[in-house]
């Protein structure tokens, strides 16, 4: 081959060599620029939308408030966004582009690094500044190039294409050179390239986290009461505290059920293998001594049978408390009866049923679980169910108790379960923390950058309602759910007395009654079983019914003795205190009944007359025996009868009002007569209760609501007049009650989702809009001599709304239910109780 030829090959291996290495040069990523000891930076490639969702977010107000980066980023990127809209082109670019916000440390401390893969020469950079008439110093250090800008923050600028970033620190922009000189890039660590691989390619931002432990990846999901950070991390080493997670299955955390529900910090480790969990942080020589002062062996006598244990401070004197869930109640048990007898164990206690040893000061949580729990010297144990329970004191003990037998436990706190929504199901490990005072306890557990910006702002998870960090097990990588809350509408959980959980869902409305002995709860089940609860939330005993009940249960005073009372469709049932049927019941009925029976006593004595609807429109009378009263007038209502019968004694006599499902009303005497004769085509709202008038007894002896709504006179003779309050639908509610207290009644209508009250001179007192429709009649009742309250239940909503005289609602003090509610004292003192159900569980609620 000639000289020229091969001068020519070579030049075309040359040229393809060139763009073999032109092709294959990786193109310049935005990580590149980030100095490689930054610890803690989130990136976003849509900072528009990203700054978009969290505007105006309550929960940004503690960061902007106690963090100047964060404060000078929200700050900065505003007036940014307002300038660059004059140059469209440049704009269009730097919006458009990933940016990334770092923390970078330094000599004097760790400052904020803005940093955008915005693609801006040198030249428009100047022509940005001049037009916006920034006044700028040029700055120079080795090959470190930027811009001081005076009158925009005091901000470092560099161009270094194709990046652009902005630091109030030059030493800041001096390690982004000398990085992007480098080779290594923070990215080239293996650990973070795996969970690169994790993260959400559709979410707007993502949060990179490294210290001693390893790396974290975690996606940032904005919300309208939160911030939520979902993601991955790895260990950094065989040494991390994380390496031991990957042998433990996530476990559901059920020490919540035991909880207080006022417990401001919970610690939580749920392990499918606790005894080799603890092995990776316990202190050898402290269990060593332990085990051969006492002559115990704590592994195979008490770790080897736990799957939960937690560090909880509840109330508001933050008080502490270790509790853990036995897998083998007896092994546990046994070990510490023994560690009592051998450290000379003191006085034990019966409380509630639960026996409660004082160890006196010892060590037992301190030297076997670690530091976390040296303050737990002086201190009592309890088994209560299937968890052990050691706290400083009695006290505490007995108000975990209390609370665990009440139903007043975390797992039932409105507030948490609004959080719990948003927290995994089942993990290894879980930081709760709620209100203020917990910054010391969550500085406890890391290390590195979060301690130190922690110890910056020493204050600033008291701004947050709530905040929880979890880590669960997934394969060879942690998973890691982290939520900070900040709800101004939190609720009230200090009214929950008990919770009893029924067999199946409650049906209707719970009843409290009372015989000579005490005040009970009757609740009805959807399987028509009958529960006969105590006061204190025990359920004394069950009878199953063929069919439900129709109405209300009444007690009675019968043969010396209170029994209750009611019907189904096809009976009516007698039911002792015992739970047994009394003599000569269930009666059977010869009808269909069609509402739940009513039951008078007209002369105090006794005798009382027991009034069924039944589907032949028949108006039946029944005595306490069972037999159908002589003389009765089995008066036909003109449609079905629904509500029961009512009894009202005006002008010294008794009237039986008998309501249709169409509104047509029907006035008798005790013995079924018309007593005041109506025209058939009387009609009031079907919803709308007769009220004896005591406003102007001129227009009429009963008042109602019409159809329309208009307030519907009855006179003695059946004339009727009319006064108008409005237009409302057909299906509206009407209530004659004195609302605000002044001893005259006044008028009140709710029609779907708005509720309306108005005073005799048709003045307006009160209104309220419902977001949701009620469709369940509102109730009112006494709480105190001169304190009266409406109760309204939302259906749909599961809320009770209670509202006082002066229309204040009392909507977010924790009282949920979606069945009708009963009211009274429970315990026969100043204790006013609601007692209402959501599903299977049936709540108690102390309302005043």
């Amino acid at each position: 081959m000639g000289m020229k030829k091969r001068f020519q090959s070579c030049c075309l291996w040359l040229l393809l060599a060139l763009v073999a290495l032109s092709c294959s040069r990786k193109e310049a990523g935005l990580f590149d620029a980030i100095p490689t000891d930054s610890e803690v930076f989130v990136e976003t490639a849509d900072v528009k939308a990203l700054l978009g969702e969290l505007n105006g977010k309550s929960y940004m107000d503690p960061l902007m408030k106690a963090d100047a980066d964060v404060a000078w980023i929200g700050q900065l990127l505003p007036r940014l966004d307002s300038l660059l809209q004059k140059d469209p082109s440049l704009y269009g670019r730097f919006i458009a582009s990933p940016m990334a916000f770092v923390s970078v440390p330094t000599d004097e401390g760790s400052h904020g690094l803005f940093l955008a893969k915005a693609k801006v020469t040198e030249t428009e950079l100047k022509r940005f500044l001049n037009n916006n008439a920034i006044e700028c110093d040029y700055r120079k250090n080795g090959s470190t190039e930027c811009y001081y800008l005076k009158d925009l923050d005091s901000l470092f600028v560099f161009v270094k294409e194709p990046f652009v970033g902005l630091s109030h620190n030059m030493n800041v922009i001096e390690k982004v050179f000398q990085q992007l000189r480098r080779t290594s890039k923070i990215d080239s660590d293996g650990d973070m390239l795996r969970l690169q691989k994790t993260i959400g390619r559709h979410v707007k931002a993502h949060l990179y986290y490294h210290d001693e432990r390893g790396w974290a990846a975690l996606d940032i999901i904005p919300g309208r009461e939160e911030v939520m950070m979902n993601g991955y991390c790895v260990a950094a080493d065989t040494t991390s505290s994380l390496k031991p997670l990957k042998y433990q299955l996530p476990i559901k955390n059920s020490i919540v059920n035991l909880l207080p529900y006022n417990t401001q910090f919970m610690l939580h480790y749920g392990m499918s293998d606790y005894a080799s969990y603890w092995q990776s942080f316990r202190d050898v020589d402290a269990v060593t001594e332990f085990n051969k002062r006492y002559g115990l062996d704590v592994e195979s006598q008490l770790l080897n049978y736990l799957s939960e244990v937690s560090f909880n401070v509840v109330n508001e004197r933050r008080q502490e408390a270790f509790v853990a869930r036995m897998n083998d109640p007896a092994a546990v048990i046994g070990f510490m009866e023994r560690f009592s007898s051998s450290c000379g164990g003191g006085v034990t206690e019966n409380y509630q049923g639960y026996v409660i040893c004082d160890l006196g000061e010892k060590n037992l949580l301190p030297e076997v679980f670690g530091a976390r729990f040296k303050t737990i010297t002086q201190c009592c144990y309890a088994i209560v169910d299937q968890y052990l329970v050691i706290t400083p004191n009695v006290g505490i003990m007995q108000e975990i108790i209390s609370c665990y037998r009440s139903g007043r436990t975390l797992d039932l706190n409105e507030n948490f379960k609004d959080f719990q929504q948003r927290m995994l199901e089942s993990c290894n490990v879980t930081l709760f923390a709620a209100g203020t005072g917990n910054q010391t306890l969550v500085k406890q557990l890391f290390s590195g950058p979060l301690v130190r910006y922690l110890n910056d702002h020493p204050d600033i998870l008291d701004g947050f309602q709530a905040l929880v960090i979890q880590l669960a097990s997934s394969k060879d990588l942690v998973y890691v759910n982290a939520c900070l809350l900040n709800n101004a509408q939190t609720k009230d959980e200090s009214s929950v007395r008990w919770k009893v959980n029924l067999d199946a869902p409650l049906k209707g409305k719970p009843f409290i009654v009372e015989d000579g002995e005490g005040r009970y709860v009757i609740a009805f089940d959807a399987q028509d079983v009958m529960n006969f609860i105590s006061n204190e939330g025990q359920v004394l005993w069950k009878k199953r019914f063929d069919e439900a009940p129709l109405g209300e249960v009444f007690a009675i005073e019968n043969n010396g003795q209170v029994q209750f009372l009611f019907n189904t469709a096809h009976t009516i049932q007698l039911i002792d205190r015992e739970g047994k049927n009394v003599d000569g019941y269930p009666v059977r009925l010869p009808f269909e009944a069609a509402n739940g029976l009513a039951v008078f006593d007209y002369n105090n004595n006794k005798d009382y007359r027991i009034l069924i609807c039944g589907t032949d429109r028949l108006v039946y009378n029944y005595d306490v025996h069972g037999k159908e009263v002589e003389g009765w007038n089995r008066h036909r209502a003109e449609d079905q009868v629904k509500q029961p019968v009512k009894h009202i004694v005006a002008n010294d006599k008794d009237y039986l009002i008998v309501s249709d499902v169409s509104g047509g009303v029907r006035i008798l005497d005790r013995q079924g007569r018309i007593r005041i004769p109506l025209s058939s085509s009387t009609q009031k709202s079907p919803k709308a209760d007769i009220y004896a008038n005591v406003t102007n007894r001129n227009k009429g002896l009963f008042l109602t609501s019409d159809k329309e709504g208009k307030l519907l006179y009855v006179k003695e003779d059946g004339a009727l007049n009319k006064t108008d309050f409005g237009t409302y639908s057909d299906q509206h509610f009407f209530l004659y009650e004195d609302f605000n207290g002044d001893k005259d009644p006044d008028f009140i209508y709710l029609d779907q989702k708005e509720l309306f009250v108005f005073d005799r001179f048709k003045n307006e007192l009160f209104r309220y809009h419902f977001d949701v429709e009620i469709n369940t009649k509102p109730v009112f009742f006494t709480i105190a001599r001169n304190k009266r309250l409406l109760g309204i239940v939302s259906e749909k909503a599961r809320e009770i709304y209670l509202i006082d005289r002066k229309g204040k609602m009392i909507v977010n003090a924790g009282l949920v239910g979606e069945t009708p509610f009963a009211v009274g004292s429970l315990q026969n003192d100043q204790e006013i109780n609601l007692v209402t159900g959501v599903g299977n569980a049936l709540f108690n609620y102390t309302i005043h």
